[in-house]
């Protein structure tokens, strides 16, 4: 396993074949050593499966899309009255109904208010950065566990940190 901050190697044998004027066909082997830079920090998102599975309003989606851009490396997302307005006429919402979507997203514990205007991001669902913050983080948070039965009925259960400790 490769740590975190360190770039992959990747060891391979390179055989060189010489063929002399003479006809004689020599070979030879040398072992190469590649090191790959390190996979950089992105963000991964299954924001429809999400809605679905919460049962969020189908425009919410794409606000929560927009809100997932404008987070940062400590999962938080600042929202100040040009912001929201900016996102809302992106996603092509008024005010009121960014503030309702916003709101279903916190009830739905994708998003915890941590100030004014200022809400921390589910680590469990949503990061960015490198993976040591990430786990650190998520070891911080709430637990969501989703399990399929074979007749195809879905038990959801979760075990809620307060926001306060996050």
């Amino acid at each position: 396993m490769v740590d975190a901050g360190q770039a992959k190697k990747i060891h391979y044998l390179e055989t060189l074949r010489h063929v002399s004027e003479d006809g004689i066909v020599k070979e030879e082997d040398s072992l190469k050593i590649v090191r790959l830079p390190q996979e950089p920090p992105f963000i991964k998102m299954y924001v429809d499966d999400l809605t679905a599975v919460l049962k969020l309003p189908a425009g919410s989606k794409d606000l929560l899309h927009q809100l997932l851009l404008k987070m940062d490396y400590e999962n938080v997302i600042i929202l100040t009255s040009r912001r929201k307005k900016e996102i809302a006429e992106r996603v092509g919402i008024k005010i009121q109904t960014f503030d309702n979507y916003l709101r279903k997203i916190v009830d739905a514990e994708i998003f915890v208010r941590i100030d004014r205007g200022e809400y921390k991001v589910n680590p469990k669902l949503f990061a960015r950065g490198d993976w040591n913050s990430i786990y650190k983080q998520r070891e911080e948070w709430w637990e969501l566990k989703i399990t399929y039965k074979q007749n195809g009925k879905r038990e959801i259960s979760a075990r809620s940190v307060p926001a306060k400790e996050n």
